[in-house]
């Protein structure tokens, strides 16, 4: 009787578990593991002008909406397809850049190039900017030297 009583308040926690979404699914959902995967979102979102998924391909913490927005309104439901994709590490391992060549499904072609950044081994497309961003470095000035 004492296994069966076990057996049951097994299967009811893994149950529980199962119904609240599993604890770490209910997260932000992290970045694509390759620069072309990120890039293939991208288009992907822009043709289903799901702004959401554009918004999630920002780096975490980035305010994105608006920039997200503008992209889908500008952008968004062409039937874009990928004619080429052509990265470059700029700044070393974990920044890059995407020249984008694209057509859409009137015939025209959109050239774009997208600047993206490796966080933990994922990549995102930078988009809006961090707010809560702080780097420790004081900003430049932008006046004239004194003799």
């Amino acid at each position: 009787m004492r296994a069966k009583s076990a057996l049951l308040a097994v299967t009811g926690a893994v149950l529980a578990l199962g119904l609240t979404g599993r604890g770490s699914d209910s997260g932000p959902k992290p970045g694509p593991e390759s620069e072309r995967a990120a890039a293939d979102a991208y288009v992907a979102a822009l043709n289903a002008e799901d702004t959401k998924a554009l918004i999630a391909l920002a780096p975490p913490g980035n305010d994105a909406g608006a920039e997200a927005a503008e992209k889908v309104e500008r952008l968004g439901g062409r039937g874009l397809r990928l004619q080429s994709v052509e990265v470059q590490l700029d700044f070393g391992p974990d920044a890059a850049s995407a020249r984008l060549v694209t057509a859409a499904g009137n015939g025209s072609v959109h050239e774009e190039r997208i600047v993206l950044t490796r966080i933990d081994g994922r990549w995102y497309i930078t988009l809006g900017q961090n707010p809560d961003a702080t780097n420790g470095k004081t900003p430049s000035t932008t006046q004239k030297p004194t003799p």
